[in-house]
């Protein structure tokens, strides 16, 4: 049972917060915020990138490493262990490391896929070292009871399950095992049964070899000085190890298998996705592609919610996404849900939108429209120290340039038609390259060279499936 008390103490901590985030997300600072990150050493020897903003009220620490390494039978475990480091703190009370974060104003994340390792605290500067030392000491000896272990394996366990029942799930699986087929890190994370073989003890087997994967790389933002984080990092990451810089064997690019396949979901709508595999997509390479799919579907001023909503009514609109399947490629997907009866026209609508935009290219009006947006939202993000360093974390860890971000506005607005264009043709693919998966509604039917009850049938049902 909470006290009153205890109720009270809290809702001063929640007021705290939001008066200091209300502070660094003043509408008049953006502007004023620094962006430039600046390569320092701390005495100890440890590498890290540092930005002072003191507009701000917090600041971050960011850290990570590269996974070099596959290993199929910690599949299971990685999207678990953040919850398991934390929560195995205070392994008899899981709720203290909460509670110690919340009386220190602050927050911390722990993530990992399968070639990252992200670890975040933020905090007022005063707060920082010992906030940090909680998610350190997570990640170094965070060790959860045999209760609190199962329970969130459990937790994993029901929500895949109840996510498989999804209709844009369905259809989403359907088309990336088509693609990829069962045996990729993507697809192999849609099967339950990977939670089901972890055991505890896996927590001791990672850590055995976890940080000698990479070198450990670190970002510090916020109002604090050069001096004082090399002095934290150096507290905090004491006797860490210093592995020399791997690369992870890059896997083959993945070709296009244009085909229409019908999937059946539990929906009440029909579903619509449209995709392929890009051309490879390296470094610098990334912004061009994500102006020119901003352009093509990203929000109601793009042009295939034009097509879907403006054009033919639709109740829903439609949006495009770019996903990384491998460090050097995307797979380019267009999305809708649509009526029922919309269906084959929204389709037809969609096709064509990718079409016009593959074969005529961008306008001068787009892309002015789509500069200011991406160079509002990235601005946008070093209002918050933590924001800020999740856009530089992410190049450190893929040996990509400082300058990508240090840079953005510059290289963002030296974007000409022609070389968006020129891109658009080199690197998407072509109209007639575009799988098209269809999510039939219960009660639903979609003519197709490939109909399938479920998602799990696609990659023996539909290898032979073809286009009309």
């Amino acid at each position: 049972m909470i006290s009153r008390f205890q109720l009270c103490r809290r809702a001063v901590r929640v007021a705290a917060i939001v008066l200091l985030l209300a502070a660094s997300l003043a509408p008049g600072a953006q502007a004023d915020h620094p962006t430039r990150y600046e390569v320092r050493t701390s005495p100890g020897g440890f590498r890290f990138h540092h930005r002072f903003d003191p507009l701000t009220p917090y600041a971050a620490v960011t850290f990570g490493w590269s996974i070099v390494s596959e290993q199929k039978a910690q599949d299971g475990l990685r999207p678990m262990l953040g919850s398991l480091l934390v929560n195995g703190v205070y392994p008899e009370q899981p709720t203290e490391f909460y509670e110690k974060l919340a009386d220190l104003y602050a927050t911390a994340s722990i993530g990992i896929s399968d070639n990252q390792f992200v670890g975040e605290t933020k905090a007022p500067v005063k707060e920082l070292a010992e906030a940090l030392e909680l998610t350190v000491r997570a990640v170094r000896r965070g060790m959860p009871n045999v209760k609190t272990f199962r329970r969130t394996r459990n937790s994993f366990i029901n929500g895949e399950k109840q996510s498989e029942k999804n209709p844009q799930a369905q259809v989403s699986r359907t088309a990336s095992s088509y693609l990829l087929g069962n045996d990729h890190p993507i697809t192999r994370g849609f099967d339950p049964k990977r939670y089901e073989a972890i055991k505890l003890a896996d927590i001791s087997t990672w850590r055995r070899g976890a940080f000698e994967e990479g070198p450990l790389e670190l970002v510090v933002s916020g109002r604090i000085s050069v001096e004082d984080a090399g002095r934290i990092i150096d507290q905090t990451f004491a006797g860490w190890p210093r592995p020399p810089k791997r690369e992870r064997p890059k896997p083959t690019l993945v070709a296009a298998k244009p085909a229409t396949i019908a999937v059946g979901t539990n929906g009440k709508q029909t579903i619509v996705n449209l995709f392929a595999p890009t051309a490879k997509i390296e470094g610098r390479e990334l912004l061009t592609a994500q102006v020119a799919n901003g352009i093509l579907g990203a929000g109601p001023a793009s042009r295939l919610f034009s097509a879907v909503r403006g054009a033919l009514g639709s109740t829903y609109g439609a949006s495009s996404s770019l996903t990384a399947i491998s460090p050097d490629q995307r797979v380019i997907s267009l999305n809708a849900n649509v009526d029922p009866s919309q269906a084959a026209a929204s389709i037809a609508a969609l096709r064509s939108a990718y079409a016009t935009w593959y074969d005529r290219g961008v306008t001068d009006a787009e892309l002015k429209t789509q500069r200011e947006r991406m160079v509002t939202g990235v601005a946008s993000a070093y209002r918050d120290p933590a924001g800020a360093n999740r856009l530089i974390l992410p190049l450190l860890l893929t040996s990509r340039s400082l300058d990508d971000i240090n840079d953005y506005e510059a290289r963002i607005n030296a974007l000409t038609i022609d070389s968006v264009n020129a891109f658009i043709k080199s690197r998407f693919p072509k109209p007639d390259d575009l799988t098209l998966v269809v999510g039939k509604p219960e009660g639903g039917s979609f003519e197709a060279p490939c109909s399938i009850a479920t998602w799990r049938e696609v990659e023996r049902a539909c290898a032979s499936a073809k286009k009309p």
